[in-house]
């Protein structure tokens, strides 16, 4: 297997010749592993079927110990405004929602309890009747993005404190300060 990626873009993954001879479902799971993003996969039932390194290494368990179990005791998804859990993330795509993107305030609690701020989206997987069978769960640790974010956002509210406002706007200021106080 050769894998191309670099961060923010598509993962390309090209198979060998023998791995192209196995079964569909191998090809899948070796091309899925070669993703650098975490895949999860869980059936109808919200147990988890599969997962990729990725997803073993962001959510701090081995892989052994996460294969069967249910999605909300694997997955603690946390929205800082909303709370929301990965049981109400599954009932929504069972219930028909066709995509939940993981943005903005979204985090996962690591089994010590960190928040690891995540960034990705989970859709339903259905047959070729359009019956519900599971749901794939992608996502990133944003972690690192995120800090150097807050760091220049800092930074910029820093500078802009400390950069002098031109004289122009000074004496406009000035003058509304002084309306102002004049009016009763």
């Amino acid at each position: 297997m050769a894998l191309g990626y670099a961060p923010g873009s598509i993962a390309v993954v090209a198979l060998s010749d023998a791995e192209l001879q196995q079964p569909r479902e191998h090809q899948y799971e070796v091309a899925l592993a070669g993703v650098a993003d975490a895949v999860i996969v869980v059936n109808s039932a919200s147990e988890v079927t599969y997962l990729n390194l990725a997803a073993g290494q962001i959510i701090g368990r081995p892989m052994a110990d996460i294969l069967g179990q249910p999605l909300a005791g694997v997955l603690r998804i946390r929205r800082e405004n909303e709370g929301a859990a990965p049981a109400s993330l599954f009932e929504a795509l069972r219930q028909g929602v066709k995509k939940i993107d993981l943005i903005g305030d979204t985090s996962l609690l690591s089994p010590g309890g960190r928040r690891i701020p995540i960034e990705g989206c989970a859709s339903p997987i259905c047959d070729t009747d359009g019956q519900f069978t599971g749901a794939v769960i992608v996502f990133r640790d944003v972690a690192d993005r995120r800090a150097v974010e807050r760091a220049l956002q800092s930074s910029e509210e820093s500078r802009a404190r400390r950069t002098p406002m031109p004289f122009s706007r000074r004496r406009s200021a000035r003058r509304s300060r002084s309306t102002r106080s004049a009016t009763p």
